[in-house]
């Protein structure tokens, strides 16, 4: 199966502006590597995003078999790989009702593509609440 990581900009993005101005949160550099660089070679996967609609063009969402929405000021770490990893379809890590990670199939990708991404987050945050 192949293994995707969305990952996603939040507020964390607006209070990192201008540097986010013109890309996601996860192209920049922490270190040698971007925050994405560092969860393709944690996660032995493909990375996209969902960001701001103007920069949606130069950033596509893409999805895979498995998918893994990844907040995208999340640096991956040994534990929270594990962690995710040991997901079920459907479930979510959230961190003081902050959503870090959930992991989806392609049908429930493909069914809030549609959607806006602020519409996205917060339908993930009601899902994964429960």
């Amino acid at each position: 199966m192949k293994t995707h990581i969305i990952l996603f900009d939040n507020e964390v993005r607006d209070r990192l502006l201008p540097l986010t101005f013109s890309r996601p949160v996860a192209e920049l550099r922490i270190g040698i590597l971007t925050i994405k660089e560092k969860w393709e070679r944690w996660m032995n996967g493909s990375v996209s995003y969902i960001t701001q609609d103007y920069l949606a063009g130069k950033y596509p969402m893409e999805y895979g078999d498995v998918n893994y929405i990844v907040n995208g000021s999340a640096l991956p770490s040994e534990q929270l790989c594990k962690l995710l990893l040991q997901m079920e379809f459907n479930e979510a890590f959230l961190r003081s009702d902050e959503l870090i990670a959930a992991k989806l199939k392609t049908v429930d990708i493909r069914q809030c593509y549609l959607l806006d991404i602020l519409v996205i987050l917060r339908w993930l945050l009601l899902v994964f609440k429960r």
